[in-house]
């Protein structure tokens, strides 16, 4: 089983470098104040997480942003309200990418924002996250992971969220993107 689970990620990787490297994407500093419509990425799995990015969903809300959250688990329950919001293992292709149908309308959006705070490995997040057409993208420090991100943070502490929340926030409002 792990043999044929190391070949699928192997394609997987494979196949997106590929998709990547076919992306004419520029890299559009986006600061706190000017990122007006964001898309985040977690693990809608870790109740901390899912406490934690809605938390800051709300004040990104009061602060009049449009935030779209995309949270990964491995299987949607049925008594959720809004399936939309999720992704699931049933979402996946064989070599574990997630279906155009569902996150085609995503990865064509400009957002300006997208931040992963998924912490560990996710391959569907990952995906999204290197083929987003947003114009400025954050997620955690992974040095096998820099094709998908344009800013990458790494902390002490990796399994602390708001920790994160409060890097990004704090890194976020240093950009300053009228400079070059």
């Amino acid at each position: 089983m792990t043999l044929f689970l190391d070949i699928r990620k192997k394609l997987h990787r494979y196949f997106l470098k590929q998709k990547v490297s076919e992306l004419t994407n520029l890299v559009k500093p986006i600061n706190y104040d000017s990122a007006r419509e964001i898309i985040i990425l977690y693990n809608a799995e870790s109740i901390d997480q899912n406490v934690a990015v809605r938390e800051y969903s709300r004040r990104l809300l009061k602060e009049k942003k449009s935030v779209n959250l995309l949270g990964f688990t491995k299987k949607i329950p049925a008594d959720l309200a809004e399936p939309a919001r999720y992704l699931s293992n049933a979402d996946l292709n064989w070599i574990m990418n997630p279906r155009p149908a569902r996150v085609g309308k995503i990865l064509k959006t400009k957002f300006d924002l997208l931040i992963n705070f998924y912490q560990d490995e996710c391959l569907p997040l990952e995906y999204i996250a290197a083929l987003s057409h947003a114009k400025f993208k954050v997620g955690r420090y992974q040095p096998d992971k820099t094709y998908c991100y344009d800013l990458m943070l790494q902390l002490k502490d990796s399994d602390n969220i708001e920790e994160f929340i409060d890097q990004v926030d704090h890194y976020l409002k240093y950009i300053n993107p009228h400079e070059n």
